[in-house]
C-alpha cells in the first residue's frame, strides 16, 4: 500500500498568487473586432470566404505546396519578382516594337502598355511594402485593385483598339498575364499563409 507523501495544495496561498497577477489590459474594440470576424456578421460574402478558407487552406499551404509561398515574407520576395517580371517584359515589348521601324508603332505602344508598366510598379511597391513587415501581412488591397484595372486596361486597348497589330498584342498578351498573376497574388494570403495577421494602420489584428 502506499502512501502519499506530496504536501496538500493551499489553495487560499494560491489564490492569492493569482490575484497579485498583473491584468493585462483589454483593447476597447475587441467585442467589435470578434463579431464582425463572425460570418455570419460579415453577410453572405464573408460566410464564403471562411468556407473557401476553410476548404481550400489544406490544399494550397504547408509543406505540400512548393510553389506558393508560406509566409508572409516570401509572399513580399513573390510580388515583388513578379511585378519586377512584368515591368522589364513591357520594356521589353517597347523596344522590341521601336525596333521594327514602322511608322507610328513606338507612340502606339507606349499608349497601350503604359497602364500595364504602371501596374507592374505597383506590383513592385506592394512586395517593398510587405518585406519591410516580414512577419505580418500588410493589408494592400487598395493596390491590387488598381495593378489589376491597369493590367486590364492594357488588355483591352490590345484587344478593341485599331493600331499595329504587334503593339496590340503586345498589350494584350502583358495585361491578360498581369491580370491573372495580380489576380493570383492577391488571393495568396486569404488562401495560402500560415500567419493570418493582417497589418492595418500600425495596428496587427487577427483576420
Amino acid at each position: 500500500m502506499h502512501h502519499n507523501n506530496s504536501s496538500p495544495v493551499d489553495f487560499k496561498s494560491l489564490t492569492q498568487s493569482l490575484r497579485t497577477l498583473p491584468v493585462a489590459p483589454v483593447p476597447g474594440d475587441l467585442s467589435e473586432r470578434i463579431m464582425a470576424a463572425l460570418p455570419r456578421r460579415r453577410g453572405r460574402l464573408g460566410s464564403l470566404e471562411v468556407a473557401l478558407t476553410r476548404d481550400l487552406a489544406p490544399k494550397f499551404s504547408g509543406s505540400n505546396t512548393k510553389l506558393l509561398p508560406s509566409t508572409p515574407g516570401e509572399f513580399g520576395i513573390t510580388t515583388f519578382i513578379a511585378g519586377f517580371f512584368f515591368f522589364l517584359l513591357g520594356l521589353v515589348f517597347v523596344i522590341v516594337s521601336h525596333s521594327t521601324g514602322m511608322h507610328g508603332i513606338l507612340a502606339h505602344a507606349l499608349f497601350a502598355l503604359s497602364p500595364a508598366l504602371l501596374g507592374s510598379i505597383l506590383l513592385v511597391i506592394a512586395g517593398l511594402v510587405q518585406i519591410k513587415s516580414p512577419q505580418v501581412v500588410v493589408q494592400q488591397n487598395a493596390r491590387f485593385a488598381v495593378a489589376c484595372s491597369l493590367f486590364s486596361l492594357s488588355a483591352t486597348i490590345g484587344l478593341v483598339s485599331g493600331g499595329h497589330y504587334l503593339a496590340n498584342l503586345s498589350a494584350a498578351l502583358l495585361g491578360l498575364s498581369g491580370l491573372l498573376i495580380a489576380l493570383g497574388l492577391f488571393s495568396i494570403p486569404k488562401f495560402s499563409l500560415f500567419t493570418r495577421e493582417v497589418y492595418c494602420e500600425r495596428k496587427p489584428f487577427t483576420a
